[in-house]
């Protein structure tokens, strides 16, 4: 492991010269319009650069996917040398047997870190999807199948992959008092709300959640049932696997329909299966928010697979506390005006079928 100091000292911004020298290096045929795409980055902040472009491998033209840090930054070192280790040792772990793309070469050394990958790609196209209705409603039952095994295959690999690894993962807390706190913050934020009547509210969230539920002291509710729950959560001596950020985004569909989960940047570990339960199915769920099908199929998979995998007491627990977690989330996201209108840039037609929907989910969670 590269010690953190010498990381901290020597990483540097990118600039067009450091571009340009990793790509001929790495035998990549480019352009200066490549290596300017690759500058103005892909993401909010511009912490990357990505781009397919052909490289030469020992005499042969092969399309590489190239990623590259771009703002120099220790913030985001960490994630990118956690997607790209994740990776390779998901690839090199013979028993686990889901889709894996291949690090063909990797270098986290100052002054700017970059990776190589295998490039996905079928012939007519990109499997990549994103978070759009027609992406939900077009899963099959046997695409959901194979979803649902590809996350709990993900969750049961940290048990034999290279445990050097854990160096870079997140330890997911598994104190019930770290999640009351969350849940406490969530419920007693003060967001501007604009109901269907063109009102604006000024309020807490769980107040603006009581009257569209018609509950009384919800937090109340809302924490004693995840307590109750909580006391389910059994800790086994494997380690377990989180991705953390599990949404229809970080996947990508294989011509025969399996499924490949990508994008490791936040990749935690836990000793409790399900609680790698709760982040996974919750957030997932949680994002699919627009489609009660893909939710409803989710749902009867993740019991129906869990079950293969542990006991049923294990998988229940864990899809009631990330049913209830998520949906909260969602519903304290999409009832702030300001933060789904102005920040997410949604239209106000938009926001307007977000929130019944999720807090309607959370009514649900809470039954």
């Amino acid at each position: 492991m590269i010690p953190n100091l010498f990381i901290r000292l020597f990483i540097r911004k990118a600039k067009f010269s450091h571009i340009e020298n990793i790509l001929k290096k790495e035998n990549f045929e480019y352009t200066r319009e490549d290596v300017d795409k690759l500058l103005k980055g892909n993401q909010k902040g511009v912490r990357y650069g990505n781009a397919v472009l052909t490289r030469n491998e020992n005499g042969q033209q092969v399309k590489r996917f190239f990623k590259v840090m771009l703002d120099g930054t220790w913030k985001t070192f960490k994630p990118f040398q956690r997607q790209v280790e994740i990776s390779a040792a998901l690839d090199a772990d013979e028993k686990y047997t889901s889709p894996t793309v291949n690090v063909i070469k990797k270098n986290l050394r100052p002054p700017v870190p970059y990776a190589i990958f295998e490039t996905r790609e079928n012939g007519d196209g990109f499997g990549f999807m994103d978070d759009k209705p027609v992406s939900y409603e077009s899963f099959t039952d046997s695409q959901m199948d194979n979803l649902v095994t590809t996350i709990y295959n993900f969750h049961l690999s940290g048990r034999d992959i290279d445990k050097k690894i854990w160096q870079y993962t997140e330890n997911i807390s598994d104190k019930i008092n770290f999640y009351e706190k969350e849940l406490k913050k969530l419920l007693y934020t003060v967001i501007i709300h604009k109901n269907t009547n063109g009102e604006i509210i000024k309020n807490k969230v769980e107040d603006i959640l009581e009257q569209y539920l018609g509950i009384k002291n919800i937090s109340q509710k809302i924490i004693k049932i995840f307590n109750d729950n909580f006391k389910h959560i059994q800790h086994l001596p494997d380690t377990y696997l989180v991705h953390a950020d599990m949404q229809i985004d970080n996947l990508y569909k294989h011509p025969n329909d399996t499924i490949e989960l990508l994008d490791f940047e936040w990749v935690g570990k836990t000793n409790s299966p399900s609680i790698a339960i709760m982040y996974d199915y919750g957030n997932l769920r949680a994002r699919a928010w627009s489609s009660p099908n893909f939710q409803a199929m989710l749902d009867s998979k993740m019991l129906e697979i869990g079950k293969q995998n542990y006991n049923e007491d294990v998988v229940k627990t864990g899809l009631r506390l990330g049913l209830l977690r998520y949906s909260l989330m969602m519903s304290r996201f999409h009832l702030d005006f300001k933060n789904t209108v102005k920040k997410d840039k949604r239209t106000e037609e938009d926001y307007f079928a977000m929130f019944p929907k999720t807090v309607e989910s959370l009514r649900i969670a809470l039954q």
